[in-house]
């Protein structure tokens, strides 16, 4: 008995210190071989591309095609004079362009009741602005104003209607028409000489013709 239980201590022994080496050459081989702890994540995970991750804040820079905040008038390509009273005798227009509404004349409209007042009028070339006093023109379908647009053209001064106002006035008018040759208009050159004003739709009131260069 004493004989069999020493041989088991000793076979207990050299299995414990086989079990060493085997861990310790194992641990050997690993270090060897660059082997290191394999991540829990899938190894093919494809990496999060920057372009298209949606976890980081979106700017807050506002795109300046859709921004709705309106765009600052011109500086340096607008010139604005103030008026006080007409600055064109509408009595040197020729070729006078009017609104197709029966019984407006130019002659009715050359001595139609100033009624209105533009103070100041300013251009680009592509845009006409205006600064006016209130006016109480009549209002229909929408409407309660012709905007007229005058300047010189070899030696005389042309033009006329190149649009409406809605009802309550506008501040700014696309020149597009008198691009467009609307009516009869011609491009003017630039530094030429122009008028603006407003009147009524039935051709009985106006405001005031207001001096603006042409850029």
């Amino acid at each position: 008995m004493f004989l069999m239980s020493g041989h088991r201590r000793h076979f207990a022994g050299a299995f414990g210190s086989l079990r060493l080496l085997a861990m310790a050459g194992l641990a050997g081989i690993m270090m060897s071989t660059g082997c290191v702890e394999v991540s829990s994540s899938p190894i093919d995970s494809p990496a999060v591309d920057a372009r298209t991750d949606t976890s980081s804040a979106p700017s807050t820079a506002a795109d300046a095609a859709t921004s709705s905040t309106p765009a600052s008038t011109p500086t340096t390509t607008t010139t604005t004079t103030t008026s006080s009273g007409d600055a064109l005798d509408l009595s040197r227009v020729t070729n006078f362009i009017l609104p197709a509404t029966p019984g407006v004349t130019a002659d009715k409209v050359r001595s139609a009741k100033v009624t209105a007042n533009i103070r100041a009028a300013s251009t680009d070339g592509n845009t006409l602005w205006t600064s006016y006093d209130h006016y109480s023109f009549p209002s229909g379908n929408g409407v309660d104003a012709v905007c007229y647009f005058f300047y010189e053209y070899n030696g005389t001064v042309m033009g006329g209607k190149f649009d409406w106002w809605r009802t309550g006035g506008q501040g700014a008018k696309g020149l597009e028409n008198v691009h467009g040759g609307y009516g009869g208009h011609k491009m003017p050159a630039r530094g030429t000489n122009c008028w603006t004003m407003i009147s009524s739709t039935d051709g009985k009131q106006r405001s005031n013709t207001c001096k603006v260069v042409w850029k």
